[in-house]
């Protein structure tokens, strides 16, 4: 008796773990000017239920468009087959100021991320040293198109 109900116990609890939709960075502290890289990972999503990410935009800025990936595996155990889809995306992230920001929680097709919370701290003086080092240029041309080997005024 004993035994059954700690099988049903662990059960219960390997499932917990296989949450269907997890939210995870890179890392959770960084500097004003440094990306971060946001992965929402979400199994057996169908096709409709994409994350809405426009929560993000309170505290941080979107780079480039958000990078999707999609994984299907197929097991069989014990002559009954199991099918699995997993959809991940990746989102370039610019914090919009220093101090204390979050990643808000997503929900996808009724299930829940936790908050995430990304310390952004002030560069130290030797990254705003390195960072007044660079030189950008900024340039107007005569025309809009150019041949090969063409003179541009």
């Amino acid at each position: 008796m004993n035994f059954t109900i700690i099988f049903l116990l662990a059960g219960l609890w390997s499932l917990a773990l296989q949450a269907a939709v997890t939210a995870t960075v890179d890392r959770t502290s960084m500097t004003e000017f440094e990306i971060l890289t946001l992965s929402v990972r979400v199994k057996d999503v169908s096709v409709g239920d994409s994350p809405d990410f426009s929560p993000i935009e309170e505290y941080f800025e979107i780079v480039g468009a958000p990078q999707t990936s999609t994984s299907r595996s197929i097991s069989i155990v014990n002559g009954r087959q199991a099918m699995e889809s997993t959809t991940t995306y990746q989102l370039s992230l610019r914090p919009k100021r220093e101090g204390r920001l979050w990643i808000p929680p997503f929900t996808v097709a009724g299930e829940r991320t936790s908050a995430i919370p990304i310390d952004v701290v002030p560069p130290s003086a030797a990254t705003r040293q390195r960072n007044a080092q660079f030189v950008f240029f900024d340039t107007s041309v005569d025309t809009d198109t150019a041949y090969v080997q063409s003179q541009i005024i």
